[in-house]
């Protein structure tokens, strides 16, 4: 007598456990490689292991090294307005330059010339240049002592014109400057007051 065959779901039993390790290994194969791929793309850009220092996007924050103020200007103020300065030549940045108001015609300067130099005659040749350019010259004198370097005082509200008449006369911009309080000299009705120094930055031909 022949023995029975064993049944068709004796014969799939048979082979559902050599099935189920190749699918368990072909899940296993697939997670490894999504795992891979996403390493290398350093997952993403909402908590990814790996930053992302080359990305497309444009960084607009501001950078505290180029812009302390963080407004944006670069001058780091913080007010926003980029300010307006002059360099010298020699690589640093000076202050920033000042505005002046118009200057008044030269006619309603009045001018006092006062001899500080040691070179006899200086005030008066510098007068003559003064009237010949329609300023309003008072008698010139001289200063209380002699100095070195020429200076070009001016009262309150005539800085301008104070400017005006160096650059007339030659002489440099830094000789500009407010009337000392008090005053080490009389002068009258003077709105500029010149005094001539040993350095004879302003030459006048007699």
């Amino acid at each position: 007598m022949t023995a029975p065959r064993g049944s068709s779901g004796d014969a799939l039993g048979g082979r559902q456990p050599a099935n189920a390790a190749a699918r368990g290994a072909l899940l296993v194969l697939v997670a490894v490689l999504i795992g891979v791929v996403l390493l290398a793309r350093g997952f993403d850009d909402e908590g990814g292991l790996i930053a992302d220092g080359g990305d497309d996007t444009a960084d607009t924050s501001t950078d505290d090294t180029t812009d302390p103020g963080g407004d944006g200007d670069g001058d780091g103020d913080g007010d926003g307005a980029t300010d307006t300065t002059l360099d010298g030549g020699d690589g640093t940045t000076d202050t920033t330059a000042e505005v002046l108001p118009p200057a008044r015609p030269p006619e309603e300067t009045t001018v006092l010339v006062l001899n500080g130099s040691g070179v006899s005659g200086a005030a008066g040749r510098v007068r003559d240049a003064l009237l010949a350019a329609n300023y309003n010259p008072l008698a010139p004198g001289n200063a209380p002592a002699n100095v070195d370097a020429t200076s070009i005082y001016y009262v309150d509200t005539w800085q301008a014109e104070a400017a005006g008449i160096a650059s007339l006369l030659g002489a440099p911009l830094d000789a500009v400057q407010p009337m000392p309080s008090p005053p080490p000299f009389e002068f009258g009705e003077a709105t500029v007051v010149i005094v001539l120094g040993a350095d004879q930055v302003i030459a006048v031909a007699g």
